[in-house]
């Protein structure tokens, strides 16, 4: 260990020197043996660090591969095992216990750790993606779109996550059977492999969603993390001013990550909701539309395209249904914007398509 693991360290030679106010101190207490074991656990330093590098290399380089032919792959059980597998939570962590501890340099240190971890999975995700014909993936498996839209509930995963991986940390007897459902829950790895498997396959919008899922999780582990670390009294046992400032400032640093990342995660819920809305009003219409006849709906395709709404029908039968205009006044009045549609119908192998054109209104 460096200097650093000094509970002093960061202070300068005139600071005065003070205890953290009795008021102020956590009920949790851990011992020395406690807390240096925990230490041992997160941070690898002097001739430590390269073997500890290399085999979080590995690790990374393995969990990749089967994360990424996983995702392509479309199988949950192999992404999951990819999970297990991570290391990425250990530098994670670490950097949360580095910021309560008020550690500029090992902050910087683990930081680097978990980017250039990051920037090589994603390097070695696009490399494997390469391989895969674009034809494989005229329809995308479900384990990359699930990665690539993220939401305000991945953000309350990561939360809980961040909790669980700190309080693991600090209990590892009391938690170790909860290690494999944290590195499960917490998913490092394959938004990664989703971000790179994106920037060969897929669009900028698959990738940056996959890219923010990542930043939530990370962003949302090491502010928890940490203040679990608090709470848990895995702090300084003297706090001099200059130290505390640097805690206060890496606390407050972190939540402003997570509040950068909570944002676009709620627009994006909140667009999600509302596409999810104007699919069930549309559906709703469709088949108020159809009475009867013999035809079956196969896909409803609904696009808010600012000031109207483009609205693709597919129906299977034999049938021949009403008036498309019809269906467009119905669509326009339950979705309450002009809508463009679009009616296809697959019958006896055949495709007819049926665009009555715009509808007034809104």
């Amino acid at each position: 260990m460096s200097g650093e693991e000094d509970d002093r360290t960061g202070s300068d030679e005139g600071d005065q020197r003070r205890r953290w106010p009795r008021s102020r101190r956590v009920h949790v207490r851990l011992s020395e043996e406690e807390r240096r074991a925990a230490l041992a656990e997160l941070f690898f330093e002097g001739p430590e660090l390269l073997p500890y590098v290399r085999r979080l290399a590995v690790l990374m380089a393995l969990s990749v591969t089967i994360a990424t032919f996983g995702i392509l792959g479309d199988s949950p059980a192999v992404v999951i095992g990819a999970m297990l597998v991570a290391p990425l939570m250990t530098p994670i962590t670490a950097l949360s216990a580095a910021l309560v501890m008020g550690w500029p340099g090992r902050q910087g240190t683990q930081l680097g750790i978990v980017a250039a971890a990051s920037a090589g999975a994603v390097a070695l995700a696009w490399f494997l993606a390469r391989f895969v014909p674009q034809e494989r993936l005229a329809e995308l498996p479900n384990e990359l779109v699930s990665r690539t839209e993220p939401g305000v509930l991945d953000l309350g995963i990561a939360i809980a996550a961040g909790a669980a991986a700190a309080y693991v940390t600090i209990r590892p007897h009391a938690g170790a059977a909860a290690l494999p459902g944290v590195a499960i829950a917490v998913a490092l790895v394959p938004p990664l492999a989703a971000l790179g498997i994106a920037l060969e396959h897929g669009t900028g919008a698959m990738a940056s969603g996959a890219l923010l899922l990542f930043l939530t999780n990370l962003a949302a582990i090491v502010f928890t993390a940490a203040v679990v670390f608090l709470v848990m009294g895995f702090h300084a046992t003297f706090r001099p001013a200059r130290l505390t400032r640097r805690i206060r400032t890496g606390l407050l640093m972190a939540l402003v990550a997570v509040i950068a990342v909570a944002y676009p995660l709620g627009r994006q819920s909140s667009d999600a909701l509302s596409e999810a809305r104007d699919a069930e009003a549309a559906a709703r219409a469709v088949n108020d539309w159809l009475g009867d006849r013999n035809l079956t709906v196969e896909q409803t395709d609904v696009q808010r395209r600012s000031p109207r709404i483009e609205v693709v029908v597919d129906l299977i039968g034999a049938s021949t249904p009403a008036a498309a205009a019809s269906l467009a006044e119905s669509l326009t009045a339950a979705l309450g914007s002009p809508v463009d549609l679009t009616l296809r119908i697959t019958a006896r192998g055949e495709i007819r398509v049926l665009s009555p054109g715009s509808v007034p209104g809104g």
